[in-house]
Order: structure tokens, then C-alpha cells, then sequence
């Protein structure tokens, strides 16, 4: 880990991956949302830029099948993972400054079905009703 203190807050970009250090101290990095997190101790981790998010799509296949009622379509959706996401989440797992690395649960669905080990990847747990993210509390 570098010398940052808790109270630099302000966002530190690692290969445009953001990162905020959260006031306990666990320095979090969001990999490929375009959605911030605002945490229960007030801080914001900024979205990724529209750029990343698109890069590091998973792709999807849809499959339809008949809905509830005729002119409606059921969609089973399924995950893949490109070359270019998972080398992106290798090289996030191996990023010195960062303690979590935040991945969308689908992202998280497709590494975990192959076997391999999370390492520092972990889903945002959020409250519910007020949307709010936990700061000491990540889903594996």
C-alpha cells in the first residue's frame, strides 16, 4: 500500500479505474460501473467514464421464449466474458493500491462459475431503501 492518508479522499485514478479511500480506511476502486456509490460514511466513488463501462461490458446472449401473454417475450440471459474484461479484473486484482475492487454481480457471476478466485473483487451491498452503500460490508 502507498503512504495516502484517510482524509485524501478525493478521487485517485489507477488506470482509469477510480478510487476513493473510505474514512475506515479500505481503499475501493470501481471497475467498470457508470454509476457512483455513496457510502455510509458520506463518501462518493465516481462512476467509471462511459468509455471504461463499454469496454468492459460483459457480452449477453437472449434468448426469447414466450411471455406471459401473446405480443410478450420472457428473455433468458446469459453472461460472457471477453478477453479484455477478464485481463482487465487480473490486472485490478493485482493492483497494489486498492483493497476491493467493486465489479457488477454479473461480473462476478461469470468469474466465479469458472473456478477461479475472487482475490479482490467483491459487489457493492447496499441498503435497500435508501440506496446507500455499506463501507464495511461487500458481497463475495
Amino acid at each position: 500500500m502507498s503512504n495516502l492518508t484517510i482524509s485524501e479522499t478525493d478521487l485517485i485514478q489507477n488506470n482509469d479505474m477510480p478510487i476513493v479511500v473510505l474514512e475506515n480506511g479500505v481503499r475501493i476502486a470501481n471497475f467498470s460501473s457508470p454509476h457512483s456509490f455513496k457510502f455510509d460514511d458520506g463518501i462518493e466513488l465516481p462512476g467509471c467514464s462511459k468509455e471504461r463501462a463499454t469496454r468492459l461490458m460483459l457480452r449477453s446472449e437472449e434468448i426469447e421464449v414466450p411471455g406471459v401473454r401473446e405480443g410478450v417475450v420472457d428473455i433468458d440471459l446469459q453472461f460472457r466474458m471477453s478477453d479484455v474484461v477478464e485481463a482487465a479484473i487480473l490486472e485490478a486484482n493485482q493492483d497494489g493500491s486498492v483493497d476491493v475492487v467493486l465489479v457488477p454481480f454479473p461480473v462476478m457471476t461469470c468469474w466465479k462459475s469458472s473456478g477461479r478466485d475472487i482475490g479482490k473483487m467483491r459487489c457493492v451491498r447496499l441498503d435497500r431503501i435508501t440506496k446507500v452503500a455499506f463501507s464495511g460490508k461487500f458481497c463475495r
